[in-house]
C-alpha cells in the first residue's frame, strides 16, 4: 500500500473469509471496525463457545436429519480447530445497520441489510453512480450457501434470502455489482431472477420427493444430483434443511420428529 494505512474497516458479514483478519488489521493500522451488531455478537458467541459444545450441537443436528457420522469424526472435519479461521475479534467501533449511510471514497453509500446467507449481512449501495458492493448476497456464477445452522435449528433462512433479493431489486438494472467472490458484473436484475428461479425449482423438486416421508440427508441427491464427500456434505445438508424448512413453514410439507429425535418431512 506504498506506506499508506487503513483508515477504517467495514465488514459485510461474519464469515471467516470476510472478517478473519479484521482484528489483525485493526491492531496493525489502528483502523476502527464497522459491521452489524448481530454479526459481531454471533462471532463473539462462537469464539467463546467450547469446541466440545459446538461439536455436540453439530452432531445432534446432522444425526437428527439422517446423516450417519461418528462423533469423533467431527473433531477432524475442516474448520473444526476452534477459532483457527479467526484472528480474534476486533472491538466494534460502529454497529452498522440497514438504512444507515456512510461517506467513503467521495461517495455516499446506503447500507442494505440482507439475510439468508447469514444474519446481519450488509451490502453498500451508491445510488448516484449505480454501484453495489454485494458481499456474498449476489454472486455472478454461484448461489451463496443458504443453510440452517445447528445453532438455530428451526430457522427459515431461505425465506429471508428471497425477501432480501427483493430489496436489492430496488437498485437499477444496470448497476455495477462488486461481489466478494468472482468478477464484477452488470445485469443485477437478471442475476437475481436466476437465483430466485434456481431456489424455486429446488423447492418444487423437494416437494415432489416428499410424497413419502424423507430425512433431509436422503434428499441430498434431489438437490445436488451427484455424490458429495467430506465437508461438502455438511454444507449441502444445511442447505437442504433450509429448503425443507421453507416448505414446512409455508404449510407445503409436515415436519415430524420421532421419539429418538429423528426428523422426517412429508407432504402436508
Amino acid at each position: 500500500m506504498d506506506g499508506l494505512g487503513l483508515r477504517r474497516i467495514f465488514v459485510t458479514h461474519d464469515h471467516p473469509d470476510h472478517m478473519g483478519l479484521s482484528r489483525w488489521l485493526h491492531e496493525r493500522h489502528g483502523a476502527p471496525v464497522s459491521m452489524s451488531e448481530v454479526g459481531h455478537s454471533s462471532t463473539r458467541a462462537y469464539l467463546e463457545s467450547s469446541p466440545d459444545r459446538l461439536q455436540d450441537l453439530q452432531y445432534a443436528f446432522v444425526t437428527a436429519h439422517g446423516m450417519h457420522v461418528e462423533r469423533q469424526a467431527l473433531a477432524r472435519a475442516p474448520g473444526s480447530e476452534h477459532g483457527a479461521w479467526y484472528g480474534g475479534l476486533a472491538p466494534l467501533a460502529r454497529a452498522a445497520a440497514g438504512g444507515d449511510r456512510l461517506q467513503a471514497a467521495g461517495r455516499d453509500w446506503e447500507l442494505i441489510e440482507t439475510s439468508g446467507h447469514c444474519r446481519g449481512h450488509l451490502c453498500l449501495h451508491d445510488a448516484q453512480h449505480d454501484v453495489l458492493i454485494s458481499g456474498d448476497q449476489v454472486l455472478p456464477t454461484i448461489s451463496p450457501n443458504v443453510s440452517v445452522l445447528p445453532s438455530r435449528p428451526d430457522a427459515n433462512p431461505l425465506r429471508d434470502f428471497l425477501d432480501s433479493l427483493a430489496r436489492l431489486e430496488q437498485c437499477a438494472e444496470h448497476t455495477l455489482v462488486l461481489p466478494s467472490h468472482g468478477r464484477p458484473f452488470r445485469g443485477l436484475h437478471r442475476r437475481i431472477e436466476a437465483l430466485r428461479s434456481h431456489h424455486l425449482e429446488q423447492l418444487e423438486n423437494l416437494r415432489v420427493a416428499c410424497r413419502e416421508p424423507q430425512a433431509a440427508y436422503d434428499l441430498l441427491p434431489v438437490m445436488y444430483g451427484r455424490p458429495l464427500r467430506g465437508y461438502h456434505r455438511f454444507l449441502a445438508l444445511g442447505e437442504t434443511v433450509a429448503h425443507l424448512h421453507f416448505l414446512w413453514q409455508a404449510g407445503q410439507v409436515e415436519r415430524n420428529v420421532d421419539a429418538a429425535g429423528r426428523i422426517r418431512f412429508a407432504a402436508a
